[in-house]
């Protein structure tokens, strides 16, 4: 009964409570209290927004949160973004490629609900004129070490704020020697600059806000080989002249790294004008004899290659000789070694070109090799041991020796032109040994050759062994010894060419046949004109042997032979043996004749085919009262004409084959023998 009395009870409170609400709020019930929330962009940091002229960019603002709904933003239209900026409400971010520059501004970025509220952040834009270049990568600059230039212009920057100074990056300065001109932004270099790879350095554009920009550039301190610009390359190293043989063209191009390393910091085309070069050039006298003893050993190490010295220049065989031009100056190369006796092809120059590009023959020219001590097989000269260019006012002395053929003082053999040139070399081989040339069907034109010359085969002479094209106005005063072979002569030991006003004075002696002053043998096609010989010729056990001429089967024309001669048979004293279509005319002899049998003052003997017109022999110093052909004379009946009459009335012949005379002879005073005057490079006064 108590539990329900209390329930009854509560009930009827509950009824009286809620009949007094319905009294109160008009039969109706009471509203609910709602909350407001605001957006907010919370302790969002400060913004500062940068945007540089010209470059498009993107810069996200904060985001608000809390609010009603969903937020859109906007920003304040006060001020206006400037130009090329925009504002995309959807990322709340501002984009664009700035226009103009514009100081630092205010603006504020406004955030609102859905319901109105709305929140605003303050944020700083500022448009910024940087300078930039219009290139990436500036210019590469190059000097020329020694002389003093100014570059031109390096690049102006263009844009930033204000005017706009110019520097070199500090973080890398020029080096000693090279300065930058900070108002006309130019480099100088002065002659003292250090030569120096390209290399990178920078240049700085500063404007007024310190904004700047730096652009990198290329400087290189080049050495110009060429300055005389005359498209020859300066060689002042033994390495420079080794390297030659990475470019026998002399185009001044290699890719060799032992040329880039001869030739450090070359200027490009090695400073040719023009663009290409035409070959090398002395400077500089070079030794090879690095520790100056007088002689080359393993102490001279560079060059020594284990004995075996000095590696020509050029392949010794193939389609690259050397095919430039090389210049000597007048300079020396000394100690020139060379000991590679199983080989062909050896001297300074393997081969020397026949041609140079379409400007005619590859050349040395100028140029002297002192002391040198070659050996070689074949094909061995000082200079050259094939020569089909052309050697020029040049000189060799020291020795040169060959295992088997073709051996000479400039050339093993020449095929090309020898101008001007001597050579005073010791000269050893077996065939076709020369003092000059080892063989010759080139041109020898004025030179000359005074060493000794030994050959243990055929052909052996004073200037060239074999003669097959033209020696002219040169001469030969070594000592020729030849062995038990044929073909040796003071000047030429075998000529199947021309010999014009020439001569030799050295002594011949052989135990060989065919040996002669000027010619072991002038061949069929030989010719030997205005020339002659004073050396003595001895080859006791021999045949054929003469005063000029021991073997003549060509034509012997206004020439001459004064030195004694020694034979077996066929001796004579200007011709031993006259046969086949052999023709002398015009010519004398005067010295002593000895021989065993066919001996005579002028020719020990002849052939029916063979002709003799006009010429002599002294009767009273040679000691002959016989010859086959020619006319035995006194030494007085020889002296006493003084022109072209009487006994010398022919005698004014045709010497260089052009038809007509050329007077030859100079007869001198009565008590004078005749000598000649055609474009000898001897004097009459000494040839008397």
């Amino acid at each position: 009964m108590l539990g329900t009395s209390v329930s009854l009870r509560c009930l009827g409170w509950a009824l009286g409570c809620l009949a007094l609400a319905v009294g109160l709020f008009g039969g109706r019930a009471p509203a609910v209290a709602q909350t407001d929330s605001q957006p907010t962009f919370g302790s969002a940091p400060e913004v500062a927004l940068t945007f540089v002229v010209g470059s498009a960019q993107t810069a996200r603002l904060p985001t608000a949160t809390g609010g009603d709904g969903a937020l859109t933003y906007t920003i304040d239209p006060t001020p206006p973004l400037p130009a090329g900026l925009a504002f995309d409400a959807a990322t709340h971010a501002i984009s664009g490629t700035a226009q103009a520059s514009q100081a630092t501004a205010t603006y504020q970025l406004v955030a609102t609900d859905a319901d109105g509220d709305m929140v605003k952040l303050p944020f700083t834009l500022t448009v910024d004129a940087r300078p930039s270049f219009t290139d990436t990568e500036g210019p590469a600059l190059t000097f020329v070490a020694g002389t003093a230039q100014t570059s031109a212009a390096l690049p102006m920057a263009t844009g930033g704020d204000g005017a706009l100074t110019y520097a070199i990056d500090t973080a890398k300065p020029l080096p000693t020697g090279l300065t930058f001109n900070a108002t006309d932004r130019t480099v100088a270099a002065s002659a003292t600059a250090a030569l120096q790879p390209a290399t990178t350095y920078h240049m700085v554009a500063t404007d007024a806000d310190g904004d700047a920009i730096k652009l990198p550039f290329t400087i290189a301190v080049v050495k110009d080989y060429d300055a005389n610009n005359n498209r020859l390359i300066d060689i002042t190293t033994l390495a420079q002249l080794d390297a030659m043989r990475y470019d026998l063209n002399g185009t001044g191009w290699s890719s060799a790294a032992a040329y880039d390393v001869a030739f450090p910091h070359a200027a490009r085309h090695m400073g040719c004008p023009g663009g290409f070069c035409a070959g090398y050039e002395l400077t500089t006298d070079l030794d090879f004899d690095q520790n100056d003893d007088g002689r080359i050993t393993a102490a001279d190490a560079a060059y020594w290659n284990n004995g075996a010295g000095w590696k020509p220049i050029g392949p010794d065989s193939g389609d690259q000789p050397f095919s430039g031009m090389f210049q000597g100056n007048g300079h020396v190369i000394s100690h020139l070694f060379i000991h590679r006796s199983a080989d062909a092809y050896v001297g300074l120059f393997a081969r020397v070109s026949q041609r140079f590009r379409t400007e005619g023959r590859s050349r040395v020219v100028d140029l002297t090799l002192q002391d040198v001590q070659i050996w070689g097989d074949q094909y061995v000269g000082g200079i050259a041991g094939l020569n089909n260019g052309e050697i020029a006012a040049s000189s060799v002395s020291g020795t040169v020796t060959g295992s088997t053929n073709r051996v000479g003082g400039l050339a093993g053999h020449n095929s090309g032109a020898i101008t001007a040139s001597t050579a005073s070399a010791s000269i050893a081989g077996t065939q076709s040994v020369g003092g000059l040339a080892g063989s010759n069907d080139g041109a020898i034109v004025i030179s000359y050759a005074t060493g000794s010359v030994t050959g243990s085969g055929d052909e052996v002479g004073g200037l060239a062994g074999n003669n097959t094209d033209k020696i002219v106005s040169s001469y030969a005063t070594g000592t020729v010894t030849g062995r038990s072979d044929t073909h040796v002569g003071g000047l030429v030991g075998h000529n199947d060419g021309t010999i014009t006003a020439s001569y030799a004075t050295g002594s011949v002696v052989t135990s060989g046949s065919q040996a002669g002053g000027l010619a072991g043998t002038n061949a069929a096609s030989g010719r030997i004109a205005a020339s002659y010989a004073t050396g003595a010729v001895t080859a006791s056990s021999a045949q054929a042997v003469g005063g000029l001429v021991g073997d003549n089967q060509g034509a012997v024309a206004a020439s001459y032979a004064t030195g004694s001669v020694s034979g077996g048979t066929r001796v004579g004293g200007l011709v031993g043996n006259n046969q086949g279509q052999g023709a002398v005319a015009a010519s004398y002899a005067r010295g002593t004749v000895f021989g065993r049998a066919q001996v005579g003052g002028l020719v020990g003997a002849a052939t029916a085919t063979s002709a003799i017109t006009a010429s002599y022999w002294d009767t009273t110093a040679s000691g002959q009262t016989a010859s086959s052909g020619g006319t035995g004379q006194t030494t007085q009946a020889l002296q006493t004409p003084t022109a072209y009459a009487g006994l010398y009335a022919a005698w004014n012949v045709d010497v260089d084959g052009r038809a007509g005379t050329d007077a030859p002879w100079d007869f001198g005073t009565a008590s004078q023998y005749p000598v000649l005057q055609y474009d000898c490079l001897c004097s009459v006064d000494q040839q008397r």
